[in-house]
C-alpha cells in the first residue's frame, strides 16, 4: 500500500477519512447523488435488456465509502462487486455491506480476483490519479465482450471552476488532493486514447463557482432548479459529467 495513503489516513486527513455517507444527510448533496442514480437506472436498464434479462456483473472501482453501492445493492439483477484504493474506506464497506466481495486496489495496478464485468463505475475517482488513462485502460480490461465503463468526473477545467480555484476561493485549489482538472473535449480525449467509444454522456449540475454560494442554493428546490436550468444553457459549465463507453469494434 501506498505509505502516503496510510499516513494521511493517520494523521486524521479530511479527504481520506471523512464519513463519505453522510453526504446523503445534505440535501443539496442527496439531490446530486439521486440524480446520478436515475441517470444509472436507464443504462442498467438498457444493458440488462441487452443481455436479455440476465443477471449483471457491477463493479464499483473506487467505491470510497460506499454511497453508490447503498444504490446498486437494492437491485436484485446486479452481482455487485467493488474496490478501493483506502484501507480504511475498504473496511467501511465491509462493515456495513456484509458479504459483498471488495478488495483494496489500486487502478493502476489492478489485480481483481474477478472479471468479465458486464458494468464497470468508476465514480469521482480518477481526477485523483497521476496515471488516469493508465487506470482506465486496467478498467478496460476487466470488462466482458461488449461490457460498459462509466466514468464520472467534475468539471474543474471550465471557467467556472477555474474562476472559483484561481480568484475567489483559492484556498479549495491549496488543499484538495485533485490532480486533473478536466473539462469534456480533454477527458472524452483520454477515453478515446484508451480505445473507448463515447456511447452517452450525462452532464449533472452546474458549476457555482463559490462553494458556499452553491451549497445554499442547492438546498432548496428553486435554487436547485435553478441551477440545473443554468446546466441546460451553458453545458460546458457542467458541475461534472459521466460518460458511458465500450470498447471500440
Amino acid at each position: 500500500m501506498n505509505e502516503k495513503v496510510l499516513d494521511r489516513i493517520n494523521n486524521g486527513n479530511e479527504w481520506y477519512v471523512y464519513e463519505q455517507l453522510l453526504s446523503l444527510n445534505n440535501p443539496r448533496q442527496t439531490r446530486v447523488i439521486r440524480n446520478r442514480w436515475k441517470f444509472f437506472d436507464k443504462i442498467l436498464e438498457y444493458k440488462y435488456k441487452e443481455c436479455g434479462g440476465r443477471k449483471l456483473k457491477l463493479l464499483d472501482a473506487g467505491c470510497g465509502d460506499g454511497i453508490n453501492l447503498t444504490y446498486f445493492t437494492s437491485k436484485d439483477f446486479l452481482e455487485v462487486h467493488a474496490c478501493d484504493y483506502n484501507p480504511l474506506r475498504v473496511e467501511r464497506v465491509r462493515e456495513k455491506f456484509a458479504g459483498l466481495q471488495v478488495s483494496q486496489q489500486d487502478l493502476t495496478k489492478l489485480d481483481l480476483p474477478s472479471d468479465n464485468f458486464d458494468v464497470i463505475l468508476c465514480s469521482q475517482v480518477l481526477e485523483h490519479i497521476p496515471e488516469d488513462e493508465k487506470a482506465i485502460e486496467n478498467l478496460k480490461k476487466y470488462l466482458a465482450p461488449n461490457g460498459i465503463l462509466i466514468l464520472g468526473v467534475p468539471n474543474e477545467g471550465c471557467f467556472f471552476a477555474r474562476l472559483r480555484n484561481n480568484v475567489l476561493e483559492p484556498r479549495i485549489a491549496r488543499e484538495t488532493d485533485h490532480v486533473n482538472f478536466y473539462t469534456y473535449d480533454k477527458f472524452l480525449g483520454k477515453v478515446g486514447n484508451a480505445g473507448l467509444c463515447l456511447q452517452e454522456c450525462f452532464f449533472e449540475g452546474f458549476f457555482c463557482p463559490h462553494h458556499r454560494i452553491n451549497d445554499i442554493m442547492g438546498r432548496f428546490g428553486i435554487g436547485y432548479a435553478l441551477l440545473e436550468f443554468l446546466r441546460k444553457i451553458i453545458p460546458s459549465q457542467s458541475a461534472g459529467f459521466y460518460m458511458v463507453a465500450r470498447g471500440k469494434s
